[in-house]
């Protein structure tokens, strides 16, 4: 499951970066691409920072933040029973999400950003795969432990 959900986000991470750095980056054929008007669109943005573009030229602190993460994520893993579904999944993501933008910190020296999401002026800093991998990763995780995982938890005691 680890293997499987990090390496699909990997995949997909690097894919659409390389499309995108080939389409819309320097010398490419686009600026801007409207998906849905200009709602959703794709252009080319380099980040030395964190996710959505946060703490810009700290590239080396991410690395090694990253590179931190990703034996933790592993041990976290191996601590997750086996039929926990969710977190699993849950973790596979923050793995691919991880190693999708660490690859870009260590090839490039930033992270290519390329998905651009907003109307008019009001726009969401400008994100990858990788970082929707990420916060969706964190997202279902702390909803889970949050509230379905006591759940069982009472449950089980219950049945007990």
């Amino acid at each position: 499951m680890l293997l499987v959900t990090a390496g699909v986000v990997l995949v997909l991470d690097q894919v659409t970066k390389h499309a995108a750095t080939a389409y819309l980056g320097p010398g490419g054929q686009e600026e801007r691409l409207n998906i849905v008007g200009s709602w959703v669109r794709l252009a080319y943005v380099t980040n030395s920072g964190a996710a959505f573009g946060v703490l810009q030229d700290r590239t080396l602190l991410f690395s090694i933040i990253a590179f931190l993460a990703i034996p933790v994520l592993l041990v976290f893993y191996n601590y997750l029973p086996g039929d926990s579904f969710i977190p699993r999944f849950c973790v596979g993501l923050l793995l691919g999400g991880t190693l999708g933008n660490l690859i870009d910190r260590i090839r490039f020296g930033y992270v290519v950003d390329f998905i651009d999401m907003g109307y008019g002026h009001l726009r969401w800093p400008t994100y990858n795969v990788a970082d929707s991998a990420f916060v969706i990763g964190v997202f279902i995780l702390a909803f889970y432990l949050t509230f379905l995982s006591t759940g069982r938890a009472k449950q089980s005691a219950t049945s007990e």
